[in-house]
């Protein structure tokens, strides 16, 4: 069984490892946030299972998932779950690992690029620059931000990535202003 961090989309923005581990796969296990493109790359008698995760629509459940995982590894299929960004960053990818070698499953993990680096990258945004900013913060932001968070927002020298935050981006931005953190100009 493989845990294979897709990239943030881009199809040339997987490893090498990860495309190698896909293109072996009996079995490629994904959600609305793995890369789509790739599954171009699989040949027909590879079993493609949508597990769902998109907002309003029904999806499996985490615990559903770490099943079929299982299932399949047991049944003798070399298993894929790939997923978007990397695994173990807000991916649940620790969850499915822990699901599988319960079971006794042995699992291999491939990182991806995350799109908490790739996304400001892809603007010319560097996440860390001399004498600007040296720290990374990377939140979840679906909820309230915490004291974490919110001493992160205040520090000039720390950039800070909200991560599925779309939905709550007016809620954060409130709440941050609320709470001392002062609006800072844009800079390049």
């Amino acid at each position: 069984m493989a845990l294979v961090g897709g990239g943030p989309g881009a199809l040339d923005l997987i490893t090498v490892r990860g495309l190698h581990l896909l293109q072996q796969a009996d079995v490629v296990v994904m959600d609305r946030l793995g890369p789509r493109g790739l599954t171009e790359l699989l040949g027909p008698e590879v079993a493609l299972i949508d597990v769902g995760k998109e907002p309003g629509h029904p999806s499996r459940t985490q615990e559903q998932i770490g099943a079929l995982l299982v299932e399949h590894a047991r049944a003798g299929r070399r298993v894929v779950r790939l997923k978007g960004g990397d695994p173990f960053l807000l991916g649940r990818g620790g969850e499915e690992v822990l699901a599988c070698r319960a079971a006794g499953i042995e699992v291999q993990v491939v990182p991806g690029v995350t799109s908490a680096i790739a996304g400001p990258t892809a603007g010319d945004v560097p996440v860390t620059h001399r004498g600007a900013a040296v720290a990374l913060h990377v939140v979840n932001a679906h909820g309230d931000l915490g004291p974490a968070d919110l001493a992160a927002l205040r520090d000039p020298g720390t950039t800070t990535v909200l991560m599925m935050g779309v939905g709550w981006l007016p809620r954060l931005v409130s709440q941050a202003l609320l709470n001392g953190v002062a609006p800072r100009p844009r800079s390049r």
